[in-house]
């Protein structure tokens, strides 16, 4: 060999060894994005434990409808602490013409299953909407359990299931400690599309009252101009009243429902349900969340997802 071809054959050598190490420094470098993007979420509990989240092989979780005793009645007398909503106050989201009804008659399932909620921030206070589904459970935003932008969790949160301004028909029930969950999603990043949560009851008030069901599809068409309903406790109305408008979902995206369904702050975490099946109906198909802002020009719900519909079955579930 030539002393031209051996420093020929040298330099390409050299020039392979620096790409190689370059590519290895590459890789290298993103490794730990794709492990950050691909790390599963867990369940979080207001006392800092960690859950997996239990995946299920069924598309929807039945409702449970119940007629209401009048034995089981409390009718307990509660007063307006007269609150401020927790989330959207944007007016926008009452879109056009004002198209919602208050519901009287709270002890009739499904309206029994809605709950008020009272919530209690070492910053301050306000209200939300949860919705029984089970026994002693129920879904509810994500941010009405953790507040992503002061990084805070609820200390304590008061249910009224079926509150009717003044009158509490089944008593009020008090979650604290432990009871309260979300995902690490949201409470890592606040991101919209990891806005739910859960509460848990020391109380099976569900029984009483009923709860819904909840499934998931990854057919959009399935629920694009679904009718389905926005049910819960706006802030612009009387303390404590439950209201209600119906309407078809108008986008579907991949974590979230969009709809000109009238809403205000306070209705977080309020029921955005229709009819799935025979067992399933009344359904959520989503957990309502926000109003009107920035770029979304439709009120709109966190869509469950199967992670959502995943959590819902997992968490405070033994």
């Amino acid at each position: 060999m030539s002393l031209a071809q051996l420093c020929k054959n040298t330099v390409r050598l050299l020039l392979l060894g620096i790409l190689m190490v370059a590519l290895l420094g590459a890789f290298g470098a993103t490794q730990p994005t794709l492990a950050a993007q691909d790390t599963p979420l867990r369940i979080v509990r207001n006392d800092g434990a960690l859950f997996d989240i239990k995946s299920s092989a069924l598309p929807f979780s039945p409702s449970q409808a119940v007629t209401v005793a009048p034995e089981n009645l409390v009718n307990a007398e509660v007063g307006a602490k007269n609150l401020p909503p927790l989330g959207d106050l944007s007016p926008e989201s009452v879109i056009g013409a004002d198209g919602r009804t208050q519901i009287t008659n709270t002890t009739v399932y499904p309206n029994s299953a809605i709950a008020h909620l009272e919530v209690d921030f070492p910053s301050g206070s306000g209200t939300c909407t949860g919705w029984f589904m089970s026994k002693n459970r129920l879904a509810t935003a994500g941010h009405c359990v953790y507040d992503a932008g002061a990084g805070e969790w609820a200390t304590s949160i008061t249910v009224y299931p079926g509150r009717n301004g003044g009158s509490a028909p089944f008593g009020s029930y008090t979650a604290g400690m432990g009871d309260l969950y979300t995902n690490t999603g949201w409470t890592g990043t606040g991101n919209p599309k990891y806005d739910y949560g859960l509460v848990k009851l020391g109380s099976d008030v569900g029984n009483t009252v009923g709860w819904f069901g909840y499934g998931w599809t990854s057919s959009d068409s399935f629920l694009l101009n679904r009718k389905s309903n926005v049910r819960g406790y706006p802030g612009d109305k009387s303390y404590g009243t439950l209201w209600t408008m119906k309407g078809k979902i108008q986008t579907v995206q991949k974590t979230r429902l969009f709809y000109s369904i009238d809403t205000f702050g306070g209705q977080s975490g309020s029921p955005h349900y229709g009819k799935w099946s025979t067992f399933c109906n009344p359904c959520s198909f989503g957990i309502h969340t926000y109003g009107v802002g920035g770029s979304w020009t439709k009120n709109s719900s966190t869509r469950i997802t199967k992670r959502v519909f995943n959590f819902l079955g997992s968490a405070g579930n033994p």
